[in-house]
């Protein structure tokens, strides 16, 4: 009899369509991991589907059983294609070698070859006829023992295949475990349906109608979703587990071939609209070797913005390198800035420069002057030149100033601040032969802090302060060193009129309004070298008269210990 088409043809027609498109576009996408095996179970899939369908539109055994064989060709391609996909997809792409490949083609090629002679051995099937129902045609095969060999073969690549894709649930990234449960049900269904059909035919709905391609039509629907919805041979969305749409830096993403696969909003903005689908090496950031490392100019938003450029390589929840990750980190503000503590630099050491210069001058006609002159105008003299003396003072500061705020601040350490105080405590009693200076410190207590010069700096200044702004013809000044479990506090108390509310405000605070305003550099100073070395500054009234500054700093053990 004439083939003839039937309603139970429609479903397994579809599903070869479904599968020779999404064969297609695993073509486009063979070098991509896995593409290659996805390739080979749809072309299976897709010769399976039409051979039983051509096959059912016969109601004779003879071309029945031809295009049964033909049906064949995609059964035994179907299981190795299935297990060899799930192998790279899980990351075991190391598995798949000249020679496992090799080992696992030999048994489906054996049994097509019996197959397509089963009329000389009948090892595939003994008998063949065929089952008529009410709508339809089947035929009746009473298989023989190569058809349950390689039976079980199948189901063997079929269960190692849904375990290894399994595998990759607990341990990838959200999207892989989306792609994951839609491969897994992709599988299932058709698997299935195989088994009802060759190992529980009483679960059969149909008598001898074999219902594994009709479910390939829910195959290719979750396969679908795995491809187009989730991307599974597409490198996008191992980028977009990292990289959020929203961020200000531009984001790049380029495949292993350096074709740029995802750009996020402010690269886009960065490179122009079509860098998606270019050479990375043709867009604005490219050179010969792909990427240009360092300080771009690019056009964004109308304006010229400098972008710091960085490449890094993609990885894959398995580790394998997929890909390039390029970061424009926006530093136009930042370059200003620089360029800005760059000029302040400059100008401060020029500054720095003069104010020393011509104050030695002034200070050279000062005692010239203070040689020659009496009374009133000797005074004056004196005036001028103390005054001249506390703006070198300034001078000598602000070098110290750039070294707690500048670029080259110095890095933290153990130091013997006990050793700081005593020198400083000798030094104003050489210089102050009027003052009484009183040091209560232990042998030793090691602190972290910057380096010995900027806080032998900072304790003089709270020294010379103390007397200095001491109206007392006698000033008195005390250091304390006292240990304490996690710090070492370093305290200087004087009986002078104390520091101004209005001074320890504007240091409290570190801003200065016209109403509480600090009179000098000496404690700004205190307060920027104590914040290098991490530490903290506090003020108290002490009674009756006079101030306590304290400067507490992390302790540290003595080294070699």
């Amino acid at each position: 009899m004439a083939w003839q088409f039937s309603v139970y043809l429609v479903p397994t027609f579809l599903a070869g369509v479904a599968a020779a498109v999404l064969a297609a576009y695993a073509w486009r996408k063979r070098d991509q991991r896995a593409a290659t095996p996805f390739f080979a179970m749809m072309v299976g899939l897709c010769i399976w589907s039409f051979g039983y369908g051509v096959e059912l539109g016969f109601s004779t055994i003879e071309p029945m059983l031809r295009w049964d064989q033909v049906a064949f060709v995609g059964s035994v391609v179907v299981p190795t294609a299935w297990f060899l996909l799930a192998v790279e997809y899980a990351g075991y792409e190391e598995w798949v070698t000249s020679w496992s490949i090799g080992a696992l083609v030999i048994e489906p090629a054996l049994t097509l070859a019996l197959v397509w002679t089963n009329g000389v051995h009948g090892l595939i099937w003994r008998a063949a006829s065929t089952h008529a129902t009410a709508t339809i045609v089947v035929p009746e095969l009473t298989f023989g023992p190569a058809y349950w060999a390689n039976l079980w073969y199948s189901y063997l690549l079929s269960v190692a295949g849904l375990v290894l894709v399994a595998s990759v649930v607990p341990r990838a990234g959200r999207i892989y475990r989306r792609q994951s449960v839609v491969l897994l049900a992709g599988a299932l269904v058709p698997f299935v349906a195989n088994a009802a059909f060759n190992v529980f035919p009483s679960a059969n709905p149909i008598t001898h109608l074999d219902l594994t391609p009709f479910a390939f039509v829910v195959t290719g629907v979750f396969f679908a979703l795995a491809l187009f919805r989730f991307r599974m041979l597409d490198l996008t969305p191992t980028a977009r587990e990292t990289l959020v749409e929203a961020m200000d830096d531009g984001v790049v993403v380029a495949d292993v071939d350096g074709r740029v696969v995802y750009c996020n909003p402010a690269a886009r903005r960065a490179l122009g609209g079509g860098a998606v689908g270019a050479a990375i090496r043709r867009t604005a950031i490219g050179s010969a070797e792909g990427v240009t490392e360092g300080v771009v100019e690019l056009e964004a938003d109308d304006a010229t913005r400098t972008y710091e450029v960085s490449e890094t390589p993609l990885s894959d929840f398995r580790g394998d390198v997929v890909g390039r990750f390029v970061h424009l980190r926006d530093v136009t503000e930042l370059r200003v800035l620089r360029e800005h503590d760059q000029r302040l630099s400059v100008l401060n050491r020029l500054l720095r420069h003069n104010l020393r210069n011509e104050l030695s001058v002034v200070i050279g006609e000062a005692e010239m002057l203070d040689a020659k002159l009496s009374g009133d105008e000797r005074d004056r003299v004196q005036r001028i030149d103390d005054a001249a003396e506390r703006l070198m003072d300034i001078g000598r500061k602000a070098v110290h100033v750039e070294k707690t705020v500048g670029p080259g601040r110095p890095e933290t350490g153990p130091l013997d601040v006990v050793a700081v105080v005593s020198a400083v405590a000798s030094e104003l009693e050489t210089a102050h032969p009027e003052a009484t200076v009183l040091v209560d410190a232990p042998e030793a207590a090691w602190v972290i802090a910057t380096d010995r010069e900027l806080l032998e700096v900072a304790v003089e200044n709270l020294g010379e302060n103390a007397v200095e702004h001491n109206p007392d013809e006698s000033p008195s000044v005390e250091f304390r060193v006292e240990c304490g479990e996690e710090t070492v506090s370093v305290s200087v108390a004087d009986d002078g009129s104390g520091i101004p509310e209005e001074e320890r405000s504007a240091i409290a605070r570190e801003r200065e309004t016209q109403m509480a305003h600090a009179s000098g550099l000496g404690l700004w100073l205190v307060r920027w070298i104590v914040e290098a070395s991490d530490g903290e500054l506090s003020f108290e009234s002490r009674d009756p008269a006079g101030s306590v500054v304290t400067i507490a700093l992390a302790r540290a053990e003595p080294p070699g210990r």
